[in-house]
């Protein structure tokens, strides 16, 4: 059930990549949900979807599965995992080799106990209103023919089994796909049943053609192999082909080693991906729709289509209802080959590729968001090579995107190489820009994808290391901001991969991936490599890396709003607060089964949170603190970045903790002391206090007095309004980080009236101290001194704690609607910041 629910958080903060979308069944007029999965994700970030299923139908009341389709599979070769050598390395025979039909799927299950079909994420009918699927429809004609009056027995074997029949649906007369089929070759082919679970399990083939005897199905033909290499050579000399017939493929069924399931699947080139590039290459033509052709034989296939469409229109009738599309092909293949027994075909039609070493001009594509370190790239091969640096941030008008591309344009006056610094998230904003490029240069250019492999990184982990960058160099940045986190979460949730299959991305003549968290410099290294530049040493790419971060933006009328911080704080040294609590947690629960489910409940809080704020302890608002609290806190954090504050020894704090609180939407640590002298409570006591030894030696002075007195009581309303400190770990849902205050407070209270439940601490034996010595061992110590005093904000991460054994959990404290995890005190650095976001 989780993993539904963290699918449903998926297609939230991500709703291009997931979807869950909802229809009303007709006859109980429930809500059935499909979930479906952008294909390109898959490619992207299989191994971290929670429910890879190729399509899905979910009950949204009990989270139950309707109908399941297959987990996704790849095609050989098109993934690591795919790869021959990796296939025949981790799995074992029996191989299962399944005809790959080339239709359209069909899914049959069973809900509130009728047959429930289903086919391209629809059913029947939408809120009352007809919605002509005609795939489901014609799935379900032409599965009544095939099981007669078994209809009540093939429901109860599906509710018995609680599975999904999946079909593919041949019906030539109704809309043509690519291959050809008889009249008689038409209909529904069983090819495979599904259990309607959450982990993939899907019946052997043979098992499969079973069920379909017992109902009169058809199937698809198999072949079984025991030994890869003699599969291989099988499905090799088929060279697309099978009993004489032209096939789309097949699709594996094996084992791998440690027992899971493992699909995949093996396309051919030809005929069968060259006929499907015809069909859309000659779709897209009618649609005036430009394409990069992958197959050199489409250039003659399109010349003759054009040719065709000037003056016989009529051929190109019966493509508006999806037919046709293989008269046309059979029609062109009869010509050329006519063509070719009476002269060769003049290769001149066939266009010439683009070739890298022949270009004069080189165009760097950067594609990612906000806090990629791209502008530090740009500008270290502008120190080194002396490329054309065009900047978006340097583009003023209301409209930017044109005056950008008329700048990259301008550069190119000048400049052999130009990096066109901007995100270029979006595939539209790389299509004008490329093809720009390409109609004013032909084949004369050579454009570079600098593709930074977004989604090979979880969400968190993306936002956490964008914002470090952004903090990092934040006065020196082009247009600096207060919600950059923010920002960076709405490119990331509008973040297009890139698609060389999209029209919108085949412009591209190369691309170099690189990781996220990847530094600037093993990206210089790529690109020197990737344009055959002049190398450089490690040294010299060290130094131009410090020259580049060092350097200051170019003047923009931007750059002179003043951002105040949104709040000023304590942030952690040393320590990440979320390890540290899952670690003791964890630890109580090993040894108190009945808090198992805690663990759980609060690792999948801290894992699923919309909190990404880095974690701290809020000393004052910048709007909603005094005027007085933000002026003494902002003079003590001075005009200093991150880096500065975090290596200023008259800004570092000592932290006391001793517990950890979760609800059912929230964690926090509740902070039992801040050891310093700075605390702006502290300070006005201090104030307070010296002032009122000055009036009692001065009784007279009744107006000043009273002055104070009423300063006093204002101040500490204040303080006695302001919720208690703690640190925020994580907010799951609509939550907002306030309440955790609101919570301790609630606990503090029930504390007060229940003395007892509160462990008592031997005050007389000092808290342990846990500094940067707990965060280091065998496999970092050489690196101890960057630790200890950083240089650069990567040490600037909250660490790990190498080992907690030292601390022991107490005691687990239920209160009303909250728990709270007691372990023996300890405190740990932290340092006074001002925090934008």
């Amino acid at each position: 059930m989780e993993k539904i629910i963290e699918f449903r958080k998926c297609a939230e903060n991500n709703p291009k990549q997931y979807k869950v979308k909802g229809f009303i069944h007709p006859k109980t007029k429930k809500t059935i949900e499909y979930f479906i999965i952008n294909e390109i994700t898959f490619k992207e970030g299989f191994d971290i979807i929670s429910f890879p299923a190729r399509e899905a139908y979910v009950s949204p009341e009990d989270n139950s599965i309707i109908a399941r389709g297959y987990d996704k599979f790849f095609n050989v070769g098109e993934v690591k995992q795919t790869k021959w050598e990796n296939i025949q390395e981790v799995t074992m025979g029996p191989y299962e080799l399944s005809l790959k039909e080339d239709g359209r799927i069909i899914f049959v299950s069973v809900y509130e106990d009728d047959l429930f079909i289903s086919s391209n994420h629809t059913f029947m009918s939408l809120n009352e209103e007809l919605f002509n699927n005609k795939y489901s429809e014609l799935g379900e004609k032409w599965l009544y023919k095939y099981i007669g009056d078994k209809k009540k027995k093939l429901i109860n074997y599906i509710k018995e089994n609680n599975i999904t029949l999946i079909f593919e649906l041949i019906d030539n007369d109704s809309e043509e796909y690519v291959l050809k089929y008889n009249k008689e070759e038409n209909g529904l082919y069983l090819h495979g049943i599904n259990t309607n679970t959450i982990e993939f399990n899907s019946w052997p083939v043979e098992k499969v053609n079973e069920v379909a005897k017992m109902f009169n199905l058809k199937t698809v033909k198999y072949v079984l192999y025991d030994n890869i290499n003699e599969l291989k050579e099988f499905v090799e000399n088929c060279n697309g082909f099978y009993n004489e017939k032209a096939i789309e493929g097949w699709v594996i069924r094996c084992k791998k080693n440690n027992g899971e399931t493992f699909f995949f699947k093996l396309k051919y080139d030809k005929p069968y991906l060259l006929y499907y590039e015809w069909r859309l290459a000659t779709y897209n033509f009618i649609k005036n729709i430009k394409m990069r052709y992958r197959y050199k034989e489409t250039n003659d296939y399109m010349e003759w289509i054009k040719k065709k469409y000037q003056t016989n229109k009529e051929l190109f009738e019966p493509l508006n209802e999806k037919k046709g599309i293989i008269k046309l092909r059979e029609l062109y293949l009869k010509e050329s080959n006519e063509r070719k027994n009476n002269s060769k075909i003049q290769e001149s039609k066939i266009i010439d590729p683009v070739i890298k070493k022949n270009t004069k001009y080189k165009l760097i594509l950067p594609i990612s968001i906000i806090g990629s370190g791209k502008t530090t790239v740009a500008k270290m091969l502008t120190i080194l090579y002396d490329i054309g640096h065009v900047q978006s941030d340097n583009t003023l008008k209301k409209k930017p995107s044109p005056e950008f591309t008329k700048n990259v344009c301008k550069a190119f006056e000048t400049k052999t190489i130009v990096m066109a610094d901007k995100t270029n998230h979006l595939r539209i904003h790389r299509k004008h820009l490329c093809e720009r490029l390409k109609f004013l240069y032909k084949q004369n250019i050579w454009i570079v994808g600098l593709y930074w492999k977004i989604k090979d990184e979880p969400e968190r982990n993306i936002l956490e290391t964008a914002r470090e960058r952004i903090e990092r160099k934040d006065r020196n940045h082009q247009n600096p901001v207060d919600n950059y986190p923010s920002i960076a979460r709405m490119f990331l949730k509008d973040f297009e991969v890139l698609d060389f299959s999209n029209s919108q991305d085949n412009s591209i003549d190369e691309v170099i991936e690189v990781k996220f968290k990847e530094d600037s410099i093993s990206i210089v290294k790529k690109i020197i490599k990737a344009l055959e530049l002049e190398p450089k040493t490690d040294e010299e790419l060290k130094a131009v890396y410090t020259q580049a971060i060092e350097m200051k933006p170019e003047i923009n009328q931007k750059s002179e709003k003043f951002i105040c911080p949104l709040y000023y704080g304590l942030r952690m040294k040393y320590i990440d607060c979320k390890d540290l609590a899952l670690r003791y947690l964890k630890n109580y629960s090993d040894n108190n089964e009945e808090f198992i489910e805690d663990y759980k409940r609060v690792k999948f809080l801290i894992e699923n949170s919309k909190f990404l704020q880095r974690e701290h302890v809020t000393m004052a608002f910048h709007r909603g603190s005094s005027s007085e609290e933000i002026k003494y806190y902002k003079h003590l954090t001075g005009q200093m970045n991150q880096i500065d504050n975090f290596n200023d020894p008259n800004l570092e704090v000592f932290i006391h903790v001793s517990s950890i609180v979760w609800t059912s939407n929230i964690v926090f640590i509740p902070v039992d002391e801040i050891e310093s002298d700075k605390v702006w409570e502290k300070v006005i006591m201090k104030e307070n206090k010296e002032n009122q030894n000055n009036e009692t030696k001065n009784e007279t002075k009744n107006e000043t007095k009273n002055e104070n007195e009423n300063e006093i009581k204002k101040e500490n309303k204040n303080n006695a309004n302001k919720p208690p400190y703690h640190i925020t770990l994580a907010c799951y849902g609509n939550v907002k980080p306030v309440e955790c205050g609101m919570v301790l407070n609630s606990v503090n209270q029930y504390y007060k009236e229940h003395p007892n439940m509160k462990p008592k601490f031997d005050t007389k034996n000092k808290p342990k101290i846990v500094d940067e010595t707990f965060v280091i061992d065998e496999t970092n110590k050489e690196i101890s001194h960057e630790i200890i005093h950083p240089t650069s904000y990567i040490q600037l991460l909250p660490s790990s704690i190498k080992n907690t054994t030292f601390i022991k959990p107490l005691k687990i404290v239920e209160g009303p609607n909250w728990k709270e995890l007691f372990f023996e005190p300890f405190k740990f650095k932290g340092y006074y910041t001002k925090f934008y976001y």
